[in-house]
């Protein structure tokens, strides 16, 4: 392949429009959608910290890999749960037919779910720093809060990332609802990179 026509696939990837017809069956869609592709990624990490939990827990010969397990194993369980619930509820109200209002109203919720979250997870990581610190000064099982705190610190890094990008998502959502408020409901269309 020669250099122009590399360039020019790589502009044409990278760089390329498209039109974008927006109706708030389209939006509503695409919340739904992308709210179980939330929930199947927090179920993945759920599944997978719960089995990754168990096995190192039992494997574990130091009391500090042992706590970070079984608290990996814990915080597997719950989220695992929680993307659970999550999908099949909106799988469920997918099958709503929602006007503009009703979808603004519910990304707000969303959203405002979102951010809290955001809040909680820097919350676990700085109970994972002082966990951490804390086992300096244990007398007994040294090194289980150690573990335990580092889980957290981890646990709490990836759900921050994650409630971030789902929050930034459906706030470009909240957006995209907005412009078709603003095209009294008729078919909006927008230009995308």
């Amino acid at each position: 392949m020669t250099t122009p026509k590399i360039i020019s696939t790589l502009a044409f990837t990278f760089l390329s429009f498209y039109l974008v017809a927006q109706t708030v069956e389209d939006l509503t869609f695409r919340h739904f959608s992308d709210q179980k592709k939330g929930m199947t990624i927090l179920g993945s990490w759920g599944l997978g910290n719960l089995l990754t939990g168990v096995i190192g827990s039992a494997r574990g010969k130091e009391t500090e890999v042992k706590a970070f397990h079984q608290m990996n194993a814990g915080w597997g369980l719950i989220n695992a749960g929680i993307a659970g619930i999550g999908y099949f509820t909106s799988r469920k109200k997918s099958s709503k037919a929602l006007n503009d209002l009703s979808l603004l109203n519910e990304n707000h919720k969303l959203k405002s779910t979102l951010l809290f979250n955001t809040g909680l997870d820097l919350g676990y990581m700085a109970t994972g720093l002082y966990l951490m610190e804390k086992d300096k000064s244990a007398t007994e099982n040294n090194g289980r809060l150690k573990g335990f705190g580092k889980s957290l610190i981890m646990q709490g890094a990836f759900l921050f990332v994650f409630d971030l990008g789902m929050y930034l998502n459906f706030n470009q959502q909240t957006k995209d609802i907005l412009k078709l408020f603003a095209n009294d409901g008729q078919i909006g269309v927008s230009i995308k990179l």
